[in-house]
């Protein structure tokens, strides 16, 4: 193989690596220096949206999964984009799970 194709291979590789990595967009805003995962803001229109979760959000688990960082709770929502998630989040002093398809993060 040439080294333009090689470079041209590994370019298209790791565009659907961030693909395949695409994060639940809701996730993308959650509050940092805190000891939960609060959902600071949530994508209008999004596949989170539409599943239910809202700003204030605490989310408990991804998957059957408990997370307590954000770092955690970004690796378990990353995946193939389209694959559903179950996130279960507290919302006030009631606790419920939604399933969630996976989108790409919006800026």
């Amino acid at each position: 193989m040439s080294p333009k194709l090689i470079a041209a291979l590994n370019k298209q590789a790791n565009q659907e690596l961030h693909a395949a990595q695409a994060y639940l967009a809701a996730a993308g805003r959650m509050a940092i220096g805190t000891d939960s995962n609060v959902l600071v803001d949530v994508a209008q229109a999004s596949e989170a949206e539409r599943a239910g979760l809202a700003a204030g959000d605490v989310l408990l688990q991804v998957d059957g999964v408990a997370v307590h960082t954000m770092a955690e709770t970004r690796g378990k929502l990353a995946g193939p984009l389209g694959d559903d998630v179950v996130v279960k989040f507290r919302r006030g002093e009631e606790t419920d799970s939604v399933r969630v398809a996976r989108e790409p993060v919006r800026k």
